[in-house]
């Protein structure tokens, strides 16, 4: 039987479970699927098993997102594969494109979730394994269930209280299928920030004020949280004129309306 082990963290186990039963149920159950977070028992040495589990991988597939792209186990557990000079393949979703992954990846054949082609490559791959045909599946299926299952990264939206209902008010569905924005009103800022789950949660934070001023109390209150926060989240502000980019003063946006506006910064964060 053929081992393949699927790398992915925690907080995407969901659709790292989901592809495991996708290549489980089309193969008949000729593929022995390692998957840390669901394979290792309690009271295990974790690192030995994940360590024996390297040694007998024939495929490693490397569940790659924005969000686990960085992580350090996803880097060792690769490594460990590529060493033996066996086949690792980046898998790559939830916005994170294949020229986004780190150079060490680049020599590997990467392809991405949304495209069922792709899918298709995966599963020749199994094929060459097992020396076996194609199954009869609907890779595009595939394709559209794993997509789903991947987590959106999230942008925290604070906007005045009477245009919050204003903006959310179901033009923001649909403006990019790799995020979502949360809108609070500005009385919920100390509160949504008290913690530092929200530095964990967010990619980005959008404040939009409508005339802008430099001496505007929310936004200089906003600036001073994150900076005792110590966090290190992008921050843009605008405005119902040009927009512009707390980190990268001299990026401007042409004058449009909000959800245009926001569709075209949503774009910038994801290219």
């Amino acid at each position: 039987m053929s081992h393949v082990f699927i790398s992915h963290i925690k907080e995407e186990e969901k659709l790292a479970r989901e592809l495991q039963e996708c290549l489980k149920r089309d193969f008949l159950g000729n593929l022995s699927i390692f998957l840390s977070s669901e394979d290792l028992k309690p009271g295990e040495d974790w690192f030995k098993e994940i360590i024996d589990n390297l040694q007998k991988t024939e495929v490693l597939l490397l569940m790659c997102s924005p969000r686990s792209i960085d992580r350090c186990w996803l880097h060792f557990e690769a490594g460990a594969i590529f060493i033996k000079e066996k086949p690792v393949i980046p898998i790559c979703y939830g916005g994170l494109k294949i020229s986004d992954l780190p150079p060490q990846f680049h020599r590997m054949q990467a392809i991405t979730l949304d495209d069922p082609k792709n899918i298709k490559k995966l599963y020749e791959v199994a094929t060459k394994l097992l020396e076996c045909d194609l199954p009869p599946v609907d890779y595009q299926e595939i394709s559209r269930k794993l997509v789903a299952l991947a987590a959106k990264q999230k942008i925290l939206f604070i906007v005045s209280p009477d245009l919050k209902h204003k903006y959310y008010d179901g033009k923001l569905a649909g403006i990019s299928s790799h995020f979502e924005v949360i809108p609070i009103d500005y009385s919920d800022i100390n509160d949504y920030m008290a913690g530092d789950a929200y530095k964990r949660e967010y990619v980005k934070i959008v404040y939009h004020h409508p005339h802008p001023a430099i001496s505007d109390p929310i936004y200089l209150r906003l600036v001073e949280r994150l900076k005792g926060d110590q966090a290190f989240l992008p921050l843009v502000t605008f405005s119902d004129a040009p927009c512009t980019d707390h980190q990268a003063a001299t990026s401007t946006y042409t004058e449009t309306v909000f959800v245009n506006m926001l569709s075209t910064l949503i774009q910038r964060i994801n290219e």
